[in-house]
C-alpha cells in the first residue's frame, strides 16, 4: 500500500472522528437545554428533544433517545401531558421503554385496561417487551386486574410467555391458587 493510500485512509478516519464528535456535541447542547427545561416547561423540553438526532447506540452502548429520557421524567410530573406527547415519540429502541413508563403508571392508577390498550399500539416486537416489562408492577399492584386482562393480550405467545414469568417461583406468591390455575391455562408447550 502506497503512502498516498495510507494517507487517504488516515484522513478519512480523522474526518469521521471529527464528524462524530460534532454530532455528539450538537446533541449535548440540545440535551442540556431540554434537561434544564423539563421541570419548568416540559412541553418545550420535549419539542427540543424531538429535534435532536436519535443516538441510541453510542460506542456500542445503549442510551435511550433524549426524547425518551425527557418523556420518562414528564410521566412523573404531569402524567396527562406525557400521555398527550407519547404518540410523538419517534421509532427506535427506546420507544417501548417510554410506553412501559406510561403503562406502569396506568397500572399504578388502577387503569389496567388502558395499560393493555397502550401496549396494543406497539409493533409486535415492542409488545412482547412492553408486556414483560409491566408484568412485575402489575403483579405487585393489581393481580386480579392482570389475570382478568390476560384474555385481552394480543397474542397466544405473549400470553404464554407472560404466564410462564408470572407463575415462576419468584412471582407466584403474588397470586391465589385460583389465579395461578387461570395463568397456567395460558401456558403453551411451544415456548
Amino acid at each position: 500500500m502506497g503512502s498516498r493510500t495510507l494517507q487517504g485512509i488516515v484522513i478519512k478516519i480523522i474526518f469521521r472522528r471529527i464528524y462524530q464528535w460534532l454530532i455528539l456535541r450538537e446533541n449535548d447542547v440540545g440535551e442540556d437545554l431540554a434537561t434544564n427545561l423539563v421541570h419548568t416547561d416540559p412541553r418545550r423540553a420535549f419539542d427540543i428533544a424531538l429535534q435532536q438526532r436519535i443516538l441510541e447506540r453510542v460506542g456500542g452502548m445503549y442510551m435511550p433517545a433524549l426524547e425518551a429520557q425527557i418523556l420518562g421524567q414528564i410521566v412523573y410530573q404531569d402524567f396527562d401531558l406525557a400521555v398527550e406527547l407519547l404518540p410523538k415519540k419517534r421509532e427506535g429502541s427506546s420507544r417501548s421503554q417510554v410506553y412501559t413508563s406510561v403503562g406502569s403508571n396506568y397500572i399504578n392508577l388502577g387503569q389496567s385496561s388502558k395499560a393493555v390498550d397502550l401496549g396494543l399500539k406497539l409493533t409486535a416486537n415492542e409488545r412482547t417487551q412492553y408486556f414483560q416489562s409491566i408484568a412485575y408492577t402489575w403483579a405487585s399492584i393489581d393481580t386480579s386486574g392482570l389475570v382478568e386482562s390476560f384474555k385481552n393480550l394480543p397474542t397466544a405467545k405473549i400470553r404464554s410467555n407472560l404466564a410462564r414469568t408470572l407463575t415462576s417461583q419468584w412471582m407466584e406468591d403474588n397470586f391465589t391458587e385460583a389465579q395461578l390455575e387461570v395463568l397456567e391455562s395460558y401456558l403453551s408447550d411451544s415456548d
